[in-house]
């Protein structure tokens, strides 16, 4: 065999390399390489028995060579605890010429993803290492230690004839997608307002996609179905992410799939109906995923720890996502909490304004505005707006009354000068939590005699005549007896 010849063995290692075969065809070249320039030139007299130079070290070489082939061809797995998820792509291919160009694609796509989400473990295993749906489910069960969630990719391929020119053209095309993980893909997973489910919003974002390549296209179907399957593994990641409740690194991941321009509808004068493409439907989907994504995040750090600069900073980042979307009015509510918390009291205020503007005087833009005039000391303002709340509403409503008023507790401690007016306010919002506290509270301002109270004291004494009209409970808040209907 001449060099020519061995040349010739190199250049179709890396196609072999990944199949059982790469590695007899690299032990073979050792071998010749061994043989013809090393063997000669090691003496006989530094071994005792000559089969050990012509046995044992080609063992050893085939050893080391089977190794290194079995470590870098992902056919082991070890789990990662930097990684939050690890993702495998299995690819099977029905003809060896499309080989290369799918996985240089996918290769590609794998290293911008790992490069952008250092927490992602994305394993391109072996072309046709699993033929089958079936033996993949297996395989994945037999390592979910290390592996948590798989694509599984059919690809074909073959030449078709163009119909402008009738010339043939080399056409891959990925005919199945199929994904598989170790947890219940039929289940409902609730984010804040809203239900992910795998399967339907699997099926929302990625069936529009075009995944034909052809050869004489090549230069933009290769952004194309690089594109394609990077938006595919990040989607599925994040789903999957948000089922096994690491909300942190899915909101960051649907972050990066965000495209405003994407889920624009464009409305056509005097058009009476508005068409919604499949790829505007799924980007619509994902920024309601998105969306959903801030503010549980935020909130969940909010309501589970006493971090109130990570709720907040989400939230704001949120509102540069989303300027106005279906559930504004509770954002603004939030972010003017938050921003008062971090010591931003002109945004508390002004958001409060915003929430106003989107809804009007709802109760919690009202009992903001009560608490603004607190912290301010003003009577007559603080009046008029606890004047304003709708008590007969205000029971019925979702707002959490402990809450409020041990937030009042607390920060009454700062605002010595306003301490009348956060106990008033105190004793306004036990109506809805004990009425005997309530009325405790609010017996200590009837018949208060110094001017600048007189307002509070004729307030408090129409508050309880008022309560003394009304039946109580067992807890203290007012319920209505039913009409007792006569018999027939």
């Amino acid at each position: 065999m001449n060099s020519k010849d061995i040349f010739n063995i190199i250049e179709k290692v890396p196609h072999y390399w990944e199949k059982r075969l790469g590695v007899f065809v690299v032990f073979s070249i050792t071998l010749i390489f061994y043989f013809t320039y090393i063997y000669e030139t090691i003496s006989n007299d530094l071994f005792i028995h000559w089969w050990i130079k012509t046995l044992l070290i080609p063992i050893i070489i085939f050893i080391i060579i089977w190794l290194i082939w079995y470590f870098s061809t992902n056919r082991i797995c070890f789990k990662q605890n930097s990684k939050k998820i690890s993702f495998g792509v299995f690819i099977n291919i029905d003809e060896k010429d499309s080989e290369e160009i799918i996985k240089k694609l996918i290769k590609k796509s794998i290293s911008e993803i790992t490069a952008e989400f250092k927490e992602i473990k994305v394993v391109l295993y072996p072309i046709n290492y699993k033929t089958s749906i079936e033996s993949i489910e297996k395989y994945l069960k037999l390592r979910n230690y290390c592996l948590d969630t798989i694509i599984y990719a059919k690809v074909e391929s073959g030449n078709v004839t163009n119909n402008s020119n009738n010339n043939l053209e080399q056409k891959i095309s990925i005919k199945e997608l199929t994904f598989s993980g170790n947890f219940n893909m039929k289940e409902n997973m609730r984010i804040f307002k809203d239900n992910v489910n795998m399967i339907n919003d699997i099926n929302i974002s990625h069936h529009f996609k075009d995944w034909n390549y052809i050869e004489q296209n090549s230069y933009t179907d290769k952004s194309k179905i690089q594109n394609n399957f990077k938006e595919t593994i990040l989607h599925y990641s994040g789903l999957y992410l948000i089922y096994m409740q690491q909300e942190n690194l899915a909101l960051e991941i649907f972050k990066s799939l965000h495209n405003p321009q994407e889920s624009k509808i464009k409305i056509i004068s005097g058009s009476k109906e508005t068409k919604i493409t499949s790829k505007q439907l799924a980007s619509a989907r994902n920024n309601s995923i998105l969306l959903n994504l801030f503010m549980h995040t935020a909130l969940k750090r909010y309501h589970t720890s006493d971090d109130v600069k990570f709720p907040y900073e989400k939230l704001k980042e949120c509102e540069a996502y989303f300027s106005k979307h279906t559930d504004s009015y509770n954002h603004y509510i939030d972010l003017a909490r938050l921003a008062y918390q971090n010591g931003i009291l002109s945004e508390a205020k002004e958001y409060t304004e915003k929430a106003f503007k989107h809804s009007g005087l709802k109760p919690m833009v009202i009992i903001n505005k009560v608490f603004f005039t607190i912290i301010d000391n003003n009577i007559p303002d603080f009046i008029t707006y606890l004047r304003k709340l709708n008590s007969k509403y205000l029971s019925k409503s979702n707002i959490n009354f402990v809450d409020l008023i041990g937030f009042l507790e607390n920060e009454k401690e700062k605002y010595p000068d306003s301490e009348v007016l956060f106990d008033f306010a105190i004793g306004y919002y036990f109506l809805f939590v004990d009425q005997n506290e309530s009325k405790s509270i609010l017996s200590g301002f009837k018949g208060n005699q110094k001017p600048e109270f007189k307002s509070l004291s004729l307030l408090a004494t129409e508050i309880l005549a008022t309560l003394e009209k009304k039946p109580k409970t067992k807890n203290g808040i007012v319920k209505k007896k039913s009409k007792k209907r006569k018999r027939a």
